[in-house]
């Protein structure tokens, strides 16, 4: 005998929205199921809180990146300002020890190679606020000039499957031109002067 296929862990939320609209619409006033257990008005209901909440979640979403984005500038700003004030202190100081330390900054150890970057990770990755985009943010790696994002059709996907999506020089990066409504993986590595590092673990996400 025939058995219903739902198949909602592999749905998104709005993919389930518009199912739900679907069925609910379906078997409105349809003699085969004259009494529909759960009601379609319980259904409905539990529907539109669906709907409240996902629009809460991506309003507050989009308040999140724009705080994220004003923050990396105002970080960088401050970055700037500190770098500038160094120079100053390093010249004031005439490279005394002592005094760079009175300025409450610490002196330069003779450089290092710091070699090949660890892997970036974990990435968090979610839809974006455009149809076939999503958003990628990772932790900073120590000696990383910039990083380099693919994506593929599964966690497993042999190297050849994966594909260049972008390159940024931030902890973040959006990858657009994705079909949407598909569900892709994610991974990111880190490069510096001496060389590329690992792959970062895949994160899977779904764009709009």
């Amino acid at each position: 005998m025939p058995k219903v296929k739902l198949a909602l862990a592999e749905l998104s939320v709005s993919e389930k929205i518009q199912l739900t609209d679907h069925i609910v619409g379906s078997m409105t006033d349809n003699a085969a199921y004259p009494t529909p257990n759960p009601s379609l008005a319980d259904v409905q209901e539990q529907l539109t809180k669906v709907k409240d909440a996902a629009a809460k979640a991506e309003e507050i979403r989009k308040q999140s990146q724009i705080a994220t984005i004003e923050l990396e500038n105002e970080e960088d700003a401050l970055d700037a300002v500190l770098t500038q004030l160094g120079s100053y202190v390093e010249n004031a100081s005439g490279g005394e020890e002592a005094r760079i330390l009175s300025a409450g900054m610490d002196v330069r150890a003779e450089s290092t190679a710091i070699g090949i970057p660890a892997a970036p990770g974990p990435i968090a990755a979610t839809a974006g606020d455009a149809p076939g985009e999503v958003d990628l943010s990772w932790s900073r790696v120590r000696g990383a000039k910039s990083y380099v994002i693919q994506h593929a059709p599964a966690a497993d996907a042999a190297d050849a499957d994966w594909k260049f999506a972008t390159t940024t020089t931030r902890s973040s990066g959006t990858v657009t031109g994705l079909t949407p409504g598909t569900r892709y993986w994610f991974r990111v590595a880190a490069t510096a002067p001496a060389g590329q590092s690992p792959w970062s673990s895949p994160a899977p996400a779904r764009s709009l």
